[in-house]
């Protein structure tokens, strides 16, 4: 606390009020944003090293991370491999692989592998293995998932999109919906807004919202893929079929969801978080069950 958390609270209280006495009132948001951000790291990155620490002595542990690291990586490469191909093999006239083109597609496919591999990496790697420092380094895991997802979402996908339709079209053409970095779909809604107060902006706002809801989606399906850990003591058959369901389900109900959200059945915000929060609910509604079963299997 006092060497690394406290410093970068005193930083981030001095910046905000600097730009508040300077009349910077749009900074000093950035600034409380940025600043929350920092801190996350702070913390995460302090888990992540007595995670480390405490695992070096702790050889099945270990190897029970060792083993969901490599299950992580195996079915995010693997889904953001097709996810990036659908859209470049969806193009009306037929055209060479060009592997460039390819990896610009990357980008946007990588914040929805991510949960499908965490969840597969919990349910097939931790199954029957998990103790409080397996689940401290999941978590601390899927919480740097959550940043790099959406640092993706916010910023390098849409700029990537942009880069793949330049190079397909052959020359530089304007940004549509999902180009706009996730401040400028802020903006544009807002200028939306200010034009006419009545217009609802409503699928620019839904693509805002659920951009930043998916940036926490890796977090709340580690959580529940933790929570399914604790029906058994040891890894089966049908942890596979389980991460299957868990990960079109959530796919499913966003889809579903953002769909009402675009025609105006339920508002922006609802449509787009709602899949996060009904995993939460089921995770914290089956918290208590799965403390009770892990429990008596440890006993």
């Amino acid at each position: 606390m006092e060497r690394r958390v406290e410093p970068t609270l005193a930083d981030w209280q001095n910046e905000y009020l600097d730009s508040v006495r300077q009349g910077r009132y749009w900074t000093s948001h950035w600034i409380q944003f940025a600043g929350m951000l920092a801190v996350l790291k702070v913390v995460a990155l302090i888990a992540l090293e007595q995670s480390a620490y405490a695992l070096a002595h702790d050889p099945d542990s270990r190897w029970a991370l060792a083993k969901a690291t490599m299950i992580f990586g195996a079915v995010t490469g693997t889904a953001t491999a097709v996810l990036a191909w659908i859209p470049f093999n969806a193009m009306p006239v037929a055209r060479p692989i060009d592997l460039q083109e390819l990896l610009l597609l990357i980008p946007q496919a990588f914040p929805v592998a991510i949960p499908i591999g965490l969840t597969a990496a919990i349910l097939l790697g931790l199954a029957g293995r998990v103790s409080t420092r397996t689940i401290v380094a999941a978590l601390t895991g899927a919480v740097i998932c959550s940043m790099m997802s959406f640092l993706t979402l916010g910023w390098l996908a849409p700029s990537s999109n942009q880069a793949y339709r330049t190079q397909v079209i052959g020359h530089e053409i304007a940004r549509g919906d999902n180009e706009l970095t996730l401040g400028e779909l802020g903006t544009r809604i807002e200028q939306i807004r200010a034009f006419d107060p009545s217009a609802p902006a409503r699928r620019l706002s839904v693509l805002y919202h659920t951009r930043w809801a998916l940036s926490v989606t890796p977090l709340v399906l580690a959580m529940f893929a933790l929570v399914l850990t604790g029906r058994s003591g040891r890894t089966t058959m049908l942890n596979l079929p389980a991460t299957l369901l868990v990960s079109s389900g959530f796919a499913l109900l966003l889809v579903w969801t953002n769909n009402l959200a675009f025609r105006g059945s339920v508002p922006p915000l609802l449509g787009a978080w709602l899949p996060n929060l009904t995993f939460a609910t089921v995770t914290a509604a089956l918290m208590p069950w799965s403390l009770r079963h892990r429990a008596g299997i440890v006993g």
